[in-house]
């Protein structure tokens, strides 16, 4: 009986050791990891800066298949993967730039990514890094960015007119456009050196702007205006304007010089016609002009038709303060 109890003892003993000894294998699967750091030191996100970035995607145990990087605005060219550089070896992909070669469980990617022009400013740039393994395992890590602004323009100012057409007793037509001051025939004449533009209404022309120094409008012969009295002035300044492709909503976003330079320097003609609401123009005074030199931008903000009607300008002019010449005190 002892014998039947011991042999028992040691049967219970076995069970208990083989069951305390059964345990799952650790399988060492983990998620693909992607970390990402930026090697860029203080970049300025502003169109044509390159930003580089270090990513490194890492498994425990299963080969990795695939790398992609995206971004929410396509970069411009030269974005992509540094194939050189990525490590090991710098040769980890297959001919398409985005398979993982075989027995590679661990890789550092140098991507870069060129800010396009495109970029507007404010504009949140979202670039996402994505690697799978041969299993179908995933990992994911982004960097963003804000665009910043790449203007060097100078300050501008901006003010509001209207004018009236030749045959509007009650709105004067004579425009300065260092701060949109509109003067009526008797004043014009007086103040000759700060009119830089002239509005009227045409059967052909319609709703023009026209330098004081044009010729062709202003005069005593067939189809002239003689009523504004401009022929005889002693100072006609020489205003020259160019009719652009803007559009008002990009008129609207200046909030300096740069796109004014650019537009201005096609303005070589002494008057703009057939002028409708949203047309946007560009325009340079005369050396003579009391505000010399000066560029701007005008837009139509609405218009009355005909003789007797008035245009309201929207005008964004360089500053004075950009031609302010210092005194010497050496």
């Amino acid at each position: 009986m002892k014998k039947i109890n011991f042999l028992l003892l040691i049967f219970v003993t076995l069970i208990a050791t083989t069951f305390s000894s059964c345990e799952l294998p650790s399988t060492g699967v983990e998620s693909v990891i992607v970390t990402v750091t930026e090697l860029t030191p203080n970049p300025e996100y502003v169109a044509g800066t390159i930003i580089k970035y270090k990513v490194t995607v890492s498994q425990n145990a299963i080969d990795l298949s695939t790398f992609v990087a995206s971004a929410n605005l396509a970069g411009a060219s030269g974005t992509g993967v540094d194939m050189a550089q990525t490590d090991p070896n710098g040769q980890i992909f297959e001919d398409d730039g985005t398979t993982i070669q075989n027995n590679n469980t661990s890789i550092n990617v140098y991507y870069q990514y060129v800010i396009p022009a495109s970029a507007a400013e404010d504009q949140v740039i979202t670039i996402t890094f994505s690697a799978t393994d041969k299993d179908g395992n995933t990992g994911n890590a982004q960097a963003t960015f804000t665009v910043g602004s790449s203007s060097t323009g100078n300050p501008i100012i901006s003010w509001n007119a209207t004018l009236g057409g030749q045959e509007n007793n009650s709105t004067g037509s004579f425009c300065v456009s260092s701060n949109g001051t509109v003067y009526k025939v008797d004043e014009a004449v007086s103040n000759q050196a700060k009119v830089d533009f002239v509005y009227f209404y045409g059967a052909t022309n319609q709703a023009t702007l026209a330098s004081p120094d044009n010729s062709t409008f202003f005069g005593t012969g067939s189809g002239q205006i003689s009523s504004y009295g401009v022929h005889n002035w002693s100072h006609k300044n020489t205003t020259r304007f160019y009719k652009t492709s803007l559009s008002a909503s990009q008129f609207d976003g200046v909030t300096n010089d740069e796109l004014i330079v650019q537009q201005a320097a096609s303005a070589n003609a002494n008057f703009v016609n057939q002028l409708t609401v949203g047309t946007v123009i560009a325009f340079v005074t005369g050396s003579n002009s009391n505000n010399a030199n000066k560029m701007g931008l005008i837009k139509v903000q609405s218009l009355t038709t005909g003789s007797s009607g008035t245009i309201t300008l929207s005008v964004k002019i360089q500053d004075n303060i950009s031609s302010i010449i210092l005194p010497n005190f050496n």
